[in-house]
């Protein structure tokens, strides 16, 4: 029975190494408060707590955190039922924006807020180049008594001397 007593205690002291690091310790910290031999031995526990351990799929990581913000929405709710009775606004104000912000959260682990797919068609039956030549037209019709300027084939010269 001192082997599955002894595999508990390393698997609980392994755990807590994982947690110390978790907030941020260094393995040299770990070791010393949890007394292992060397920083390398704490970074080995705690990978092999690691590899042991079967990671949740994201089925059940998103199932387990709908249930979560589920249980905080229905205390939200019970608070905000006690701020209302006793005429506490300030209170109410302050939960119904964390039940506003629970439900945001709860929608996008659901996927209610992903971007819809949207197919638009545009069919251009014109070349720019006939386009062009139909608005000069309409603006040249838009004003008749007077006629477009008419452009310069070359921009014109500037001549000048620099005197220093």
């Amino acid at each position: 029975m001192a082997p599955v007593a002894s595999h508990y205690v390393s698997r609980r002291r392994a755990e807590d190494a994982l947690e110390l690091r978790a907030l941020a310790y260094s393995w040299q910290e770990i070791a010393d408060k949890l007394g292992y031999r060397s920083r390398s031995a704490a970074h080995t526990a705690v990978s092999r707590l690691l590899a042991s351990t079967r990671r949740p799929t994201v089925a059940e990581q998103r199932t387990e955190s709908a249930e979560q913000l589920r249980v905080m929405r229905r205390r939200l709710f019970d608070h905000l039922a006690v701020a209302d009775r006793d005429g506490d606004a300030d209170t109410a104000t302050k939960v119904a924006r964390e039940i506003r912000a629970n439900l945001d959260s709860a929608a996008r682990l659901d996927g209610l807020n992903a971007p819809q797919r949207t197919e638009v068609n545009v069919a251009v039956d014109v070349s720019p180049s006939l386009a062009a030549a139909e608005w000069l037209r309409q603006v040249a019709a838009a004003q008749p008594a007077t006629a477009l300027p008419s452009m310069p084939s070359a921009p014109p010269v500037i001549d000048a001397e620099v005197i220093g």
